[in-house]
């Protein structure tokens, strides 16, 4: 059964909300949870560190944002949307924000790592982009 998100909540994976450059990337995952959820810095830290593992991604937890490539940058803007429950995820353009080489696929795994249920999730792109998402297992809606 598809689940109802919250139309008021909204997280943005884009180049107009990128990673804060001053934090490194785990303090920028914790951010959502401190300040929505009001977790301590500790429990915080714990559930990031688990999205970070998720992916395979916990040696950039130190990191700052110069220091990690597109992918990096990406996937961590991904698990700081996830960690606002119940919104909906917009991504905007991931091919401007990732190498244009990947296709889709990379999106679609990270989201299953992190049980991100797909519904939940709206990839926003240009037409002349379509071909990125071809053999993709998403529904693509055209307006």
């Amino acid at each position: 059964m598809e689940k109802n998100y919250d139309d008021t909540l909204v997280s943005f994976v884009s180049s107009q909300t990128p990673l804060l450059s001053n934090l490194s990337m785990l303090e920028n995952i914790m951010l959502i949870s401190q300040t929505h959820e009001r977790l301590s810095a500790t429990q915080a830290q714990e559930k990031a560190l688990l999205a970070l593992k998720a992916l395979n991604l916990s040696h950039i937890a130190s990191y700052r944002y110069i220091s990690c490539n597109a992918q990096e940058k990406f996937l961590t803007q991904l698990i700081r949307a996830n960690m606002l429950k119940d919104a909906k995820i917009i991504i905007e353009q991931p091919f401007h924000l990732l190498d244009e080489h990947l296709n889709v696929d990379l999106i679609l795994s990270t989201m299953e790592k992190l049980k991100i249920d797909i519904h939940r999730v709206h990839i926003i792109d240009l037409k002349h982009m379509q071909a990125y998402y071809e053999g993709g297992k998403c529904l693509i809606k055209k307006y």
